[in-house]
């Protein structure tokens, strides 16, 4: 009975320590598993700061290129105004003579307009083939 008795104590512990060294595999994948997935979270961090360093100095740049060209942009109070008589022709449009005559000043192509009507008294948009419009330009 005694050795019965060892023999299930044997295959009690021999179980035990498979059960124990299971434990201690897990314990370790565990642990590697964490390691790793902290390192590819510090990983993860690290590009984003740099992306968002790269974007921040491009968002920069960009802001920098803009504000250089608006100083550069002339302003009218530099400039002479003249004006001149213009027969309009075929496709001509208060636009097309605001893109052509309103250059290199800082008045929007719609005050332009809005300034080339009330010279020439005019109450809506409409030009036709032939009339003659008051514009003015800067130079």
């Amino acid at each position: 009975m005694e050795a019965s008795v060892l023999l299930t104590t044997d295959r009690d512990l021999d179980r035990e320590e498979v059960k124990d060294s299971k434990f201690r595999h897990y314990i370790r994948r565990n642990i590697r598993i964490r390691k790793t997935s902290r390192i590819r979270r510090q990983k993860r961090r690290r590009v984003q700061f740099f992306a968002l360093m790269i974007l921040t100095a491009v968002a920069s740049f960009v802001i920098g290129i803009g504000r250089l060209e608006t100083e550069a942009y002339h302003n009218t109070s530099d400039l002479k105004k003249y004006y001149t008589s213009v027969q309009l022709q075929d496709g001509d449009t208060l636009w097309s003579l605001a893109r052509k005559y309103n250059v290199n000043t800082n008045i929007s192509h719609h005050d332009y307009i809005d300034e080339i009507r009330r010279m020439n008294q005019m109450e809506g948009t409409t030009v036709h083939r032939g009339h003659f419009l008051t514009v003015f330009y800067y130079k």
